[in-house]
């Protein structure tokens, strides 16, 4: 799969929110190749019940690295 990074972090100020940050390189590795693939069936079939509400999904551009 094409993302090189993911990061789970609770947000201490909003009551129950938990963010789970995944850098994929294309959107499209996302949104096509990650929700076509057979780990993503797995990933619905594991933990999609768990859900209520379902997660929000925002996808995010980096404008600055900070260098």
């Amino acid at each position: 799969m094409a993302m090189f990074r993911t990061n789970c972090n609770v947000a201490w100020k909003i009551q129950a929110a938990m963010f789970y940050l995944v850098n994929w390189l294309t959107l499209e590795a996302h949104t096509q190749g990650f929700r076509s693939s057979a780990e993503y069936q797995t990933w619905r079939a594991l933990l999609h019940h768990f859900y209520d509400p379902f997660p929000t999904v925002e996808h995010y551009t980096l404008i600055s690295d900070g260098s």
